[in-house]
């Protein structure tokens, strides 16, 4: 007969040797063994210009990390949100692991130097939309005659983008010269006074043109006319394929004067308007097609601002229907901008990666 005593003894060697658990004891084995971690770097920011030659904040993501043994140490140097100067900055992540496993990946940072401009004077050729006549404030007439009024100086489209050209290329000088002409056509040489380029014995647009063309003092003309023409289209026409021609040649003109040309689009119209100012609005897209059709045959910068007026047409023209107000304005110097900036502006050049410790 075994003794308690000596029975407990035996029962509690068969656990040790068999298994603690079946005891009520706790399972102690080793740590399963994971795979090595590894690492996928972001995608490298969009090039981040610096318009003061100032170094300049960029922020990315964390690397996205699979894999390896818990806890993992990733760093990233330089790390994100650090100050990059001009040129490219090669940024590198590693991860580590508790088994002192590694991977690593890296990309670039790219910080561009100032902007410039390869030309500095330019003309803004148009008719009262770049003379910049209010569309909120153009209704009024005295005796029959319509009476313009124009926006202050600052909110007309030749002045926002001038602010706009100097904000952005600061080591130069960049000038807009408002040469509109209010009630101008592109097809009719009319009745104008004290318009820019002006000639008595012939005061079309064209021949108005070509005047400051040979000034030789415009490095850039911007082109924008045409609304005249389409109201007149609606009612002959005869008037649309006159207008495009006279475009075409104007263009040609400033070619052949070593001036660099930039072509746009009309904005549109907002019917009915006030006396009749929208009658063209059915016009504008045809006009519209054809100019973008000039810009191709003429290899041209477009600046469409029909496009660029879009679905907001309605808050952006005045209630004259025809003549923008000042965000319509705003939004036409912004395509101009856009347009300048894509055709006009140099290439800007990095230096090669840096690595920052």
């Amino acid at each position: 007969m075994i003794s308690k005593r000596r029975y407990l003894s035996v029962a509690l060697g068969v656990c040790v040797v068999l298994a603690p658990a079946a005891c009520g004891g706790s399972k102690t084995g080793p740590t399963p063994v994971t795979d090595p971690p590894q690492i996928a770097c972001p995608a490298a920011p969009t090039p981040v210009e610096s318009l003061d030659g100032s170094a300049q904040t960029v922020s990315f993501p964390a690397p996205t990390i699979t894999g390896g043994q818990a806890p993992l140490n990733t760093t990233c140097v330089p790390v994100s949100g650090s100050s990059f100067t001009i040129g490219t900055t090669s940024v590198n992540c590693t991860t580590s692991d508790a088994r002192a496993r590694t991977a690593s990946c890296s990309f670039n940072v790219v910080v561009l130097p100032q902007p410039k401009l390869s030309v500095t004077s330019i003309l803004a050729f148009g008719d009262s939309l770049t003379w910049g006549e209010d569309g909120s404030n153009s209704t009024s007439s005295v005796g029959g005659q319509h009476v313009y009024v124009q926006l202050p100086p600052g909110q007309r489209y030749p002045d926002i983008l001038q602010q706009e050209l100097q904000a952005r290329y600061r080591t130069q000088t960049p000038t807009v010269f408002n040469a509109g002409c209010r009630g101008e056509s592109l097809s009719d040489p009319g009745e104008f006074v004290g318009c820019p380029g002006q000639r008595m014995d012939d005061p079309s647009a064209y021949r108005r043109f070509t005047s400051l063309a040979s000034l030789r003092q415009y490095d850039a003309v911007l082109f924008m006319e045409g609304s005249n023409d389409a109201d007149s289209a609606a009612k002959d026409s005869r008037v649309l394929p006159t207008a495009v021609g006279y475009l075409q040649k104007m263009i040609d003109t400033a070619k052949a004067s070593g001036m660099k040309v930039v072509v746009a689009t009309i904005p549109p119209m907002v019917p009915p308007g006030a006396f009749g100012r929208a009658v063209g609005y059915q016009i504008v897209p045809n006009f519209n097609d054809q100019v973008r059709g000039l810009g191709t045959s003429e290899a041209v910068q477009l600046a469409d601002v029909y496009a660029g007026f879009g679905s907001d047409a309605s808050t952006l023209i005045g209630f004259d229907g025809l003549h923008p107000n000042q965000a319509g304005y705003q939004r036409i110097a912004d395509t101009f901008l856009a347009a300048i900036k894509s055709s006009l502006e140099t290439a800007t050049t990095t230096s090669q990666p840096s690595r920052r410790r």
